[in-house]
């Protein structure tokens, strides 16, 4: 995730002297009506800094387009962020009913989407504000 720490230069386990790339927000847990192979993925909170609101995160959900391609220490591949607008409007709806390699379904279930964005570039999903 070192692409996505130097974007909003707020990761706590990222140093600017040494780009280790952690996995600590790798979402290892198979996910509930997904049935279909699902690239790597990446999801969690970062911390705002902001002034009296300790507590002030962006929730984030990021994905692969090939194994390793967001981790990697160096890497000259293109990637994108979605924010959807608002304010209010949360970035999950783009991720899964729109441009996200996960389909939710009328009837709950979820479907794999061969026009996934993230299939192209590595991309990462923004929940804003915070």
């Amino acid at each position: 995730m070192a692409r996505l720490c130097v974007l909003f230069d707020l990761c706590p386990f990222h140093s600017h002297s040494d780009p280790f790339v952690t996995t600590d927000f790798e979402v290892k847990t198979p996910l509930p009506n997904v049935t279909f192979p699902l690239k790597r993925s990446f999801a969690g909170n970062i911390a705002v800094n902001r002034v009296n609101h300790p507590n002030d995160t962006l929730f984030f959900w990021a994905f692969e387009s090939d194994n390793g391609s967001l981790t990697a220490r160096t890497s000259d591949r293109p990637w994108a962020v979605w924010l959807n607008g608002g304010p209010g409007a949360s970035s999950m709806l783009g991720l899964l009913i729109e441009n996200g390699p996960l389909l939710m379904q009328l009837d709950g279930s979820v479907a794999a989407n061969s026009y996934a964005w993230s299939g192209l570039v590595d991309y990462v999903w923004v929940d804003q504000p915070v």
